[in-house]
């Protein structure tokens, strides 16, 4: 009887492997798309997956937020770029897969992929906002995750268009980049101006105090500001505004401005807002806060909370979009939020980018059951934003 080489076997038992591996690669293959376990990252990855698993076991098995922080660090100190040797090609990202496994497929390809990882923006972007420029956007490392309750911490630089705007060095409300020269915000923060009142934004913060300074903050006057001239404070109508500032911001990995979505894009169901706004305490956060929420354009809204939010009709208008944990409360923007970003992630297979939905801008209390936020819609006002900005300029 004659016994086969064992090497050979062996060799045999790789090309299989190989060979199952480049089958689940294939275009819209559901052992890819549908990925969830620990185990389907073989599919994703190839063959050498276990390297991968083996140094990041208790991460892949802890929730999605530590998962989240680890990768993020790996990249960034680019430890991760030892396990490239686990990647055959450029593993893909879908949406219908769970959240270890788009963790892990795109911290490996920011590692791994020269053609898709992410530059270094600062060095690129362009310093003047573009309504064309903002059908490439791509700013900012999206790092997707799970259901969050109630809020937690952001990582440092995970927003880079968000700032502070402080009115006589008092925090007011929050803003976003847009370009060098430009951000905006809510109307509302400007309501009982006075002449006298001094404007500055501080772009680049994370820590919530303003008496400990951010190595990576700048500071910068307002040199003037344009409320939407159909503002409406009763009723908190077209509740946006756009700010100049008398110097230009300079844009590096904690400083840049935000994509915006086009007039064709879809809204998604889950996005996130960020801000420094009070959380379940009663003292304001230490650091930048985020938290995920259920978005509705705005007859879904109407539908779904008329019956239980408070004066609803009243304060929702065709330029607005609304946010809420459900009917189930717990989570929401709250004082301190005004003006903030809502933002939605965009996906492609090699790529992901955070576009802002919305704009703060009203609400009845915070988190209540039944009662949602109520937003700008920034994709009803992009003709206004390109227009004010130019005017502006």
């Amino acid at each position: 009887m004659q016994y086969l080489n064992p090497n050979f076997i062996v060799q045999i038992f790789i090309v299989a492997l190989n060979l199952r591996y480049v089958f689940s690669q294939t275009i819209s293959n559901p052992l890819v798309t549908n990925a969830t376990t620990i185990n389907d990252l073989q599919y994703v990855l190839g063959p050498n997956y276990r390297l991968f698993i083996a140094a990041y076991w208790l991460y892949l098995r802890s929730p999605c937020d530590i998962l989240a922080l680890k990768m993020a660090e790996d990249v960034s100190s680019r430890r991760l770029e030892k396990y490239c040797k686990v990647v055959n090609r450029c593993p893909q990202l879908y949406s219908t897969q769970s959240c270890l496994v788009q963790m892990s497929v795109y911290a490996l390809t920011l590692a791994c992929c020269s053609e898709t990882s992410i530059p270094d923006h600062s060095k690129t972007v362009n310093t003047t906002f573009s309504l064309v420029d903002q059908q490439t956007c791509n700013y900012g490392r999206v790092f997707p995750s799970g259901k969050i309750f109630g809020g937690t911490e952001a990582r440092r630089g995970e927003f880079p268009w968000i700032g502070m705007l402080l009115i006589n060095g008092v925090f007011k409300c929050e803003c976003t980049v847009l370009d060098a020269y430009h951000v905006m915000t809510a109307a509302h923060c400007f309501d009982g101006h006075i002449e006298s009142n001094r404007y500055e934004i501080i772009a680049g913060k994370y820590i919530t105090s303003l008496e400990e300074r951010d190595p990576t903050e700048q500071r910068r006057d307002v040199s003037s500001f344009v409320i939407h001239e159909d503002y409406d404070k009763a009723v908190m109508s077209n509740d946006i505004a756009m700010l100049k500032l008398a110097q230009p911001l300079e844009f590096n990995e904690s400083v840049l401005p935000a994509c915006l979505p086009s007039p064709t894009d879809t809204l998604e169901q889950i996005c996130t807002v960020a801000g420094w706004g009070k959380t379940e305490d009663i003292d304001p956060p230490s650091v930048l806060m985020k938290v995920e929420l259920q978005v509705y354009n705005r007859t879904q809204c109407f539908n779904e909370f008329h019956i239980t939010a408070t004066d609803l009709g009243k304060y929702l208008h065709t330029g607005n979009i609304c946010a809420a944990n459900g009917k189930l409360g717990g989570k929401d923007a709250c004082k301190g939020d005004s003006g903030s970003p809502l933002m939605c992630v965009k996906r492609t297979p090699n790529s992901a980018a955070w576009f802002v939905v919305g704009i703060v801008s009203n609400g009845n209390n915070c988190a209540l059951p039944g009662e949602p936020g109520i937003y700008i819609n920034t994709q009803q006002y992009l003709a206004w934003i390109n227009t004010t900005i130019y005017s502006m300029s």
